[in-house]
Formats: structure tokens, sequence, C-alpha cells
């Protein structure tokens, strides 16, 4: 990652604080997606049609607004919508899971993922509004670690639900996701974000830098894509191809959401690969041995460490494609990079869509192999970035 300069400094603690939370509330939102995938799943092998309900929630709380990709911090009337999107969808699921309407069995979809969305749409913003701080990868870290708590936290919560209760109480949890956003929302509203420097550097990016934020822009989108492909799909994977009934496969999932953040939190302590592609085969070995035990082995353990692996080696290419990034400024200035950024959740969501109507047709396996493809295209991404970089010799990666 490009050194800050000098004068960067930590940002506020409220910054920090507010942006962790929701960040963690996104990992909630996707994470209970993934449950109530499940439950839409149940009755036949795959539903992709719930997946599709989930995807036009994110992109309605995801869309409006003005300065799409460029917004500098979130403004007054972005944070009033996120709070009426939060008290609505926290409602309106809390209904529909108390009273049963027919016909509107995909609301609660929808209405999950809006809050997900929005609680993405406002830790993206708080991240664009930061100064450079002191240590980058350790905020960076933080960011990960919270985003695989949250989804951790929504597995584990789902998985006690359905023990004690019912399978329809994932929706009536998943009300925390809506209430969070709409305090996180009013808590964004009253903070006073300084404007960030616009240095000549960034108004005269290198010559090459164009084609490569391209490249970082679709490297971000194909990794939302295999983590939405996981998060949603491999709990009925579990199910439907191994056979472990929800209790069980929430807990494998909780685990390789655990994963997801130590990868992301560790791949920050290891050499970057801006000179050195090397380290780019601990996340490909990593995902590739996941999905192998995955495949393989039908055994709970094996599932658990399978889980692991993959979730492992996606956290660690995840914090080494964004070290390719200076601090603040390539994030909120590179239009591309700004946009795959916010419409990531998205389009995770519309990319597990038609890979549910493969699976129905292909097999269950197909789910691993959709996801390996996804990080595949991404790490392609990456090592043609670096190797142009290297080869034109510009000051700057990004």
């Amino acid at each position: 990652m490009a050194e800050v300069p000098a004068a960067a400094r930590t940002p506020g603690p409220a910054h920090v604080r507010l942006t962790a939370l929701t960040v963690f509330t996104s990992g909630m939102g996707l994470g209970f997606l993934g449950l109530c995938v499940f439950r839409h799943a149940s009755p036949t092998l795959l539903a992709s049609e719930a997946i599709g309900a989930a995807a036009a929630g994110a992109m309605v709380a995801v869309l409006p607004g003005p300065r799409f990709s460029k917004r500098d911090a979130p403004g007054s009337g972005t944070c009033s919508y996120l709070v009426a999107c939060g008290i609505v969808s926290g409602l309106a699921i809390a209904a529909l899971a108390l009273v049963r309407f027919e016909g509107l069995e995909l609301a609660p979809l929808f209405l999950i993922g809006l809050a997900a969305g929005g609680s993405f749409r406002l830790a993206v913003a708080l991240v664009l509004a930061m100064h450079p701080p002191r240590r980058v990868a350790a905020l960076v870290g933080l960011c990960g670690t919270s985003f695989g708590l949250g989804g951790l936290a929504a597995n584990l919560i789902g998985a006690i639900a359905v023990s004690a209760s019912s399978v329809r109480s994932l929706s009536l949890c998943a009300t925390t996701v809506s209430a969070v956003l709409a305090y996180a929302a009013v808590r964004a509203r009253r903070l006073r974000f300084e404007p960030l420097d616009r240095s000549a550097h960034w108004r005269n990016p290198p010559h090459g830098a164009g084609p490569r934020r391209v490249l970082l822009a679709a490297s971000l989108l194909f990794q939302a894509s295999a983590w939405g492909i996981a998060a949603l799909w491999l709990l009925v994977y579990l199910a439907r191809g191994l056979g472990l009934s929800l209790s069980n496969g929430a807990f494998v999932l909780a685990c390789f959401w655990l994963a997801l953040a130590v990868g992301w939190a560790a791949g920050g302590r290891m050499p970057r690969i801006r000179e050195n592609l090397a380290p780019l085969a601990i996340p490909s070995a990593l995902a590739v041995a996941g999905v192998l035990f995955l495949n393989s082995v039908g055994r709970l353990p094996a599932a658990v460490l399978g889980a692991m692996l993959l979730g492992l080696g996606m956290g660690v290419l995840f914090q080494f494609t964004l070290c390719l990034a200076a601090w603040p400024s390539t994030l909120g200035q590179c239009r591309w990079i700004a946009m795959s950024l916010q419409a990531s959740l998205a389009a995770a969501l519309l990319v597990g869509w038609p890979v549910g109507m493969l699976v129905a047709v292909a097999g269950i396996s197909q789910l691993l192999y959709a996801v390996l493809g996804c990080f595949a295209g991404a790490l392609a991404a990456v090592l043609i970035l670096v190797g142009d970089y290297r080869l034109t010799g510009d000051p700057a990666v990004i």
C-alpha cells in the first residue's frame, strides 16, 4: 500500500466505531440472507427467486441519491433515506414474521436485502470519508474482522433461534439488522466530516493507472460475487449435498465467516504483492483446498475444515487487493473503484441468482465451482494489474 503522508492522523473514535458497527451489520445482513434462502429452498432443490428479491432490496437501498460514486461523506439526505429504510424494513419484517400473508413469501427477502444494502452503503460512505490513517492495515483489518464477525453472529443467532423456536423465527431475528441501520444512520447525521485533501497526484494519475483501476474494480466485484455465492448457497449445499441439518449447516457457515474475518485481518501482516507475486499462492491454495474438502468428504469435521480454508483464502485475497490502493484517495476519487465498492453487495446478490438456476440444472456441486470461478477471475485481474504496473514502471500502482 502506498505510504500515507506525514500529516496522516487517526480518524475520530466515533467515526471508527460507527464504521465498524455498520460493516458488522452488513455482515449480519448477508448472513441472515443465507439462512433465509435456505428456508425458501427447503421445499425444492433451490429457489433462485429468493435471491432475486434480496438483490432488488439491496439495489433500492444503494441506487438512490446524487453523486453515487463520488460522495466523500454520507449527506443528511442519504442518512435520512437510510433511517427510513431501517424503520420501514424492520416494522415490515416483524409484521410478516408474526402474521402470515398469502402471496408475500418473498417479501422478507426483499426487506432483509434492503436493510443489508443500506448498511453496506453507509459503511462504504463512512470509509470513503476517512482521512489517511496512520495505521492503514489495522483499520482495514478492523473492517474485515467486523464484517466476518457480523456473518458469524447471524449464523449463530439463526441456529439458536431455529433450535429454540422454528425456521420462521429467522425473519424476526433479522429485524436487528434494520434496527442497527436506523440507529447508525442517525448517528452518521451527527458526525462532522472534514473535507478530504485533493492532492496533485490524484488529479494527475500515472499514465497506466486508468486500466489498472478498472482491473482493481473488476477484482473487487469478482470477489464480492464469490462471497455472495458462498454466503447465500453454501448452507443449501451443506443440506442437499452433505445432508447436514440446519443447525449443523449454520455452524459450518459460522466457521466460514470466522475464517473470513481472520484471513482479512491476517492478510495485512503478509508480504505485499506489489513487488512479489509469490504470496498470491497462499489464498489460491487455501481456496482450492477448501473446495476439495467440501466436495469430496461428506462428514461434518471435513465440511468445517473446508469452509474455514475457503473463508481464509477469500479474506487474504481481499486484503491483498485493497493493499494495492492508497487510502482513501484512490478509493474515493476513482469512479470505477468507488462504484465497484458501492455496488458490490447488490452485484453479489445478482450473481447468485443465475448461479442458483445453473445448479438446479447441472447439480449441487456446481456451487463450489462457481465460487472458484469468481475467485479465479479476481486473481487473474490482480495478476494482470500487478504485471502491468511492474512493466510500465509507474510511480503508483493505481
